[in-house]
């Protein structure tokens, strides 16, 4: 009686996920809410991760530079006792510097891996 019970409970419980399959199939073949169809919405949330990337990438190499290059300019300047002639100059060499990455990072092609 038991082994019987069990049988009947795995036969709706296959017949509810065969059911539950059918209607997820049904919704993918459907276009999402908005209008929009899959494809192009993940297109342009790639699009939009890609530009976020970028742009996180431009702001952290400007940060970077001006902090590395004022932070060797400060202990240059502590060392040989020069206050601020060599944290200016090695804060505006690290501005530069940064300028320079964001024009690198930014004229690379964004389709594909980057060239080694």
């Amino acid at each position: 009686m038991a082994n019987n019970q069990s049988e009947r409970e795995e036969a709706e419980l296959r017949a509810r996920l065969n059911t539950l399959s059918h209607k997820i199939e049904a919704q993918r073949g459907k276009p999402a809410a908005g209008g929009d169809s899959e494809p192009e919405s993940a297109a342009s949330a790639r699009g939009w991760g890609r530009a976020m990337n970028l742009g996180f990438r431009v702001v952290t190499e400007l940060v970077a530079g001006i902090v590395v290059g004022g932070g060797i300019g400060y202990l240059l300047d502590k060392w040989l006792g020069t206050k601020p002639f060599l944290l200016i100059l090695f804060g505006l060499l690290g501005t530069a510097g940064g300028f320079w990455n964001i024009i690198r990072a930014t004229s690379m092609p964004m389709s594909g891996p980057p060239p080694r």
